[in-house]
């Protein structure tokens, strides 16, 4: 739904006409530089979670969309994106998290998509707890993701903060 600055109706749209009777969520969404709209968050299946990444046009007509499950290897796989950023180069990032299946513990997950929705590429983060991605900011010569940690066998969260060079190499990490 698009509403103006007077709280009125501009458009509503379901660009997520392939989610069929799942359930899809929207966990964050930004307006791009080329006046569209993307949106990343996850679809609800049985007892899962797919990352699910939609960008439409201006109207909220899709443009294109990425779906977990279009990875390798991506079976078993549970994941949700929190947050999406575009660059300065027109690229977007999402964040958020993944795991398998059966392994309680979740991995920070960092994905980078062109303007037409191909991956550049992607990459897990692991600290050997359960970790989280929920924002993502630009940094210097990279981007700054912030989420939490929780050691392996602890419930006490900290918080974690992290830098990724441009292609989503690790850089730092600090927990506070």
């Amino acid at each position: 739904i698009k509403l103006n600055p007077f709280g009125e109706e501009e458009w509503q749209s379901n660009p997520c006409d392939f989610c069929g009777d799942n359930q899809s969520y929207g966990q964050s969404g930004i307006q791009t530089n080329d006046g569209g709209y993307i949106i990343t968050g996850y679809i609800e299946y049985n007892d899962s979670n797919e990352l699910l990444v939609i960008k439409t046009d201006n109207s909220g007509n899709k443009e294109w969309h990425f779906l977990a499950s279009d990875l390798p290897d991506s079976e078993n796989l549970i994941d949700q994106g929190f947050d999406v950023l575009e660059d300065q180069d027109g690229n977007f990032i999402v964040v958020g998290w993944q795991m398998e299946a059966e392994v309680e513990n979740r991995d920070a997950w960092v994905l980078k998509f062109d303007y037409t929705g191909t991956l550049l590429w992607e990459n897990r983060f692991d600290w050997g707890g359960d970790e989280k991605g929920y924002a993502v900011e630009p940094g210097n010569n990279g981007y700054v993701i912030a989420g939490y940690i929780t050691d392996a066998g602890s419930s006490e969260k900290d918080m974690l903060l992290f830098g990724i060079d441009p292609n989503g190499d690790s850089d730092w990490d600090q927990r506070y």
